[in-house]
């Protein structure tokens, strides 16, 4: 991972939040990468195989909570 950027795993199933918040850090992209997982499932599997230096979940999700 790239030390200059701030890597963001939103987990949200809701796919216009996630168009929200990524438009919130587009204009700043050169900062900020925002991986998405749409379930607990993959965020558990994404937090595995990368650790990010933010996370920004929703509280309910299709496969719990």
């Amino acid at each position: 991972m790239d030390a200059s950027i701030a890597h963001i795993l939103l987990v949200e199933d809701d796919e216009a939040h996630v168009e929200l918040v990524r438009s919130a850090f587009e204009r700043h992209s050169r900062r900020f990468d925002v991986a998405v997982s749409g379930s607990l499932a993959e965020a558990r599997a994404s937090l595995a195989a990368n650790r990010p230096d933010v996370v920004i979940a929703d509280l309910r999700l299709p496969d719990g909570r």
